[in-house]
């Protein structure tokens, strides 16, 4: 079998036949296009630890966050599961979200002095800040147009300063077995148009 890469960019001579399954689409042969394979990465955070939040003022979570290198054109599906507990009882006051890079996306346009994001906490006692951990999980598909590498940041932003616990409960120093220790992770799927 001859193959052929024309000028323009098409190619000739190549069929199906032969490649393995998924190799080599009947689009792919008519316009020359290769189609190219997704990535995928994901950090995942098992280490404890505490951060200041400012009231109102939208920050990176500690350590949540992943770099990807797409390929121009595709898009980036980011999923986020965060689990905390913040150490103030108004603590369910709290939104999360996402950065690319140091630009906010996904979020809803401003509305007044309300507090705006993606995703809010879900807490089992909102009484309860001391030994009740909460969580949260969200996406947001986004179209970067770009091929060079982005970092995607989960955000953080809360009506009222206080010390948000990532991965445990506010009690960390004493250890009892209803002192949760969990993870967090974020996850950045490359979505290539068919």
């Amino acid at each position: 079998m001859t193959v052929t890469i024309n000028g323009t960019g098409t190619i000739a001579g190549l069929s199906t036949g032969g490649l393995p399954d998924g190799c080599v689409d009947a689009d792919s042969l008519a316009t020359g296009a290769v189609t190219p394979t997704p990535k995928t990465v994901q950090t995942h955070v098992i280490a404890a630890s505490s951060q200041s939040v400012s009231s109102n003022v939208s920050q990176n979570i500690t350590n949540l966050n992943a770099t990807i290198t797409p390929t121009a054109g595709t898009k980036i599906l980011i999923t986020v599961r965060w689990t905390g507990e913040g150490s103030s009882a108004s603590q369910f006051e709290t939104v999360f979200g996402l950065k690319r890079d140091t630009t906010v996306i996904g979020h809803p346009a401003v509305a007044g002095v309300r507090t705006i994001g993606i995703s809010i906490i879900a807490i089992n006692h909102q009484s309860d800040n001391t030994s009740t951990p909460g969580s949260c999980f969200y996406q947001y598909l986004d179209s970067p147009s770009t091929g060079s590498a982005i970092t995607y940041h989960a955000t953080i932003e809360s009506s009222n300063a206080q010390t948000f616990y990532n991965n445990q409960c506010v009690y960390t120093t004493t250890d009892h077995i209803a002192y949760e220790r969990l993870t967090s992770t974020i996850t950045l799927q490359e979505v290539v148009a068919p």
